[in-house]
């Protein structure tokens, strides 16, 4: 018979929830600098269709275009591995400092709101017409501009091949329908 070693599970109790942790913080990683691209292309594109508002329709491009292309991104593994340790580090502070992080939250709040209320203001007389910019297509022929039309074309026919690309499709998909693009 075979040698079988019996555990009461209480010694695995920490290491999975540690290996969860780090799993969703790899996750996050990879996640933020899928967004970090995202927004980066879809400020290029508005850049070089000239216009100065970055609107959803650029970004669910920009989004588009980064489902085909996260996988080539230059140093993929280094900067999530950054991030991640970043997310570590943070992790690890805000849980020894979680006592001292709720008293000085509590101050900084009452402050916050007067000082967001009069930044508000402001922006919205400024930005009134800049609201109204009328979204163009980037006629750019540089890399970003190029792939994002085209990508743009391929959404409507392609189809997701593995579970990672099913959700990030039915999510830009659910973007879409949400704002009407």
């Amino acid at each position: 018979m075979e040698n079988l070693f019996l555990k009461s599970g209480f010694s695995n109790i920490n290491n999975d929830n540690n290996n969860d942790n780090n799993i969703n913080l790899q996750f996050m990683s990879l996640l933020t600098i899928f967004m970090q691209n995202s927004l980066e292309s879809a400020s290029i594109y508005t850049k070089h269709a000239n216009r100065t508002i970055v609107s959803s329709k650029d970004i669910s491009l920009a989004l588009k275009r980064e489902v085909f292309e996260f996988l080539n991104s230059e140093n993929l593994e280094i900067r999530a591995q950054e991030i991640f340790n970043d997310y570590l580090s943070n992790n690890s502070d805000s849980n020894s400092d979680s006592n001292s992080d709720s008293n000085s939250d509590s101050n900084s709040d009452s402050n916050s709101d007067s000082d967001s209320n009069i930044s508000d203001n402001d922006s919205n007389s400024n930005n009134q017409s800049d609201e109204n910019e009328i979204f163009t297509i980037s006629t750019c022929n540089c890399l970003i501009c190029s792939q994002m039309n085209f990508y743009k074309k391929k959404w409507t026919t392609w189809t997701p091949s593995n579970k990672i690309e099913e959700i990030l499709y039915n999510g830009i998909i659910n973007i879409d329908t949400k704002f009407n693009l």
